[in-house]
């Protein structure tokens, strides 16, 4: 059936402003409804890979239902004749909504990863980065979709594999750096349980100076600095500042192939959308 034209030609309703708002937004939502029963019918003949519906209707079914939504719709629209008002336009344009949801499913393709697996259990190395390459090339093709705005045609993809080596071989120089850096802290006062993030930071400054070297331009994207097990703790002894920074050179010696790891996952999986001219 159909909204008789008479119900809301004749019948125009006196709200107030608050009334209007409540019953439009009602209205609203029942659209919304309509859509998720409209991406129902056209899920059931996607020729997706993990399909959410067997497609069970018959030709009748679907235009039935199909005839039974534009009905409901032209409803709608009698419904916002009686309260004088009009549909808003809308705030949000198509390419920002798919640009935002996009950036959502990015992140999702990182968790494919080996951190992302780090809950249930321990990758060998080899396998872990075999891993992550993956994730990085599932990545690159979600944001090929549509590329951030104003993306010039020159644009390039960051090399990922020639960053990654760059960046494990600067392992030495941030191994020493931390045991420097630790060792001003210790002389500053700092307590045990900042150590791991005063180790992190230098972590991430490493990565950065390499990654500018490389002709990277900021904003660049964060470092895991959580899959390394940062075991450090401030020397029993009080001697010198060499003594102390060697102990925190010793302390540091077992985590290198952590940091090395950690380094070389950021130059592979970290910069798969990042695109520089």
């Amino acid at each position: 059936m159909v909204l008789k034209e008479w119900h809301w030609k004749s019948r125009v309703f006196t709200l107030s402003d608050i009334q209007r708002r409540h019953f439009y937004d009602g209205l609203v939502h029942l659209e919304r409804d309509l859509a998720a029963i409209e991406s129902i019918l056209a899920a059931a003949e996607s020729p997706g890979l993990f399909p959410r519906y067997a497609n069970d209707l018959t030709p009748a079914m679907r235009t039935r239902i199909e005839q039974g939504l534009a009905h409901a719709r032209a409803g709608i629209r009698g419904a916002l004749a009686a309260i004088g008002q009009q549909p808003e336009a809308p705030s949000l344009g198509a390419a920002a909504a798919i640009r935002s949801h996009l950036r959502l499913t990015e992140l999702g393709t990182e968790e494919l990863g080996a951190r992302g697996l780090r809950a249930y259990g321990e990758l060998p190395g080899p396998e872990g980065e075999r891993l992550d390459h993956l994730a990085a090339e599932l990545r690159d093709l979600v944001a090929a979709i549509l590329p951030p705005a104003g993306d010039a045609a020159a644009a390039r993809v960051v090399d990922r594999a020639a960053l990654a080596d760059a960046l494990e071989a600067a392992a030495g120089r941030a191994c020493d750096t931390m045991a420097e850096a630790l060792a001003n802290a210790l002389e500053a006062g700092r307590p045990n349980d900042e150590f791991p993030l005063i180790a992190g930071d230098v972590l991430a400054s490493v990565a950065r100076e390499v990654c500018l070297e490389r002709g990277l331009q900021p904003p660049l994207p964060p470092i895991d600095i959580d899959r390394i097990r940062w075991r450090l703790d401030r020397p029993k002894l009080a001697l010198g500042r060499n003594y102390r920074v060697a102990t925190f050179r010793k302390q540091i010696e077992p985590l290198r192939a952590e940091i090395r790891a950690a380094l070389r996952t950021y130059g592979l999986t970290g910069f798969s959308s990042y695109r520089t001219n």
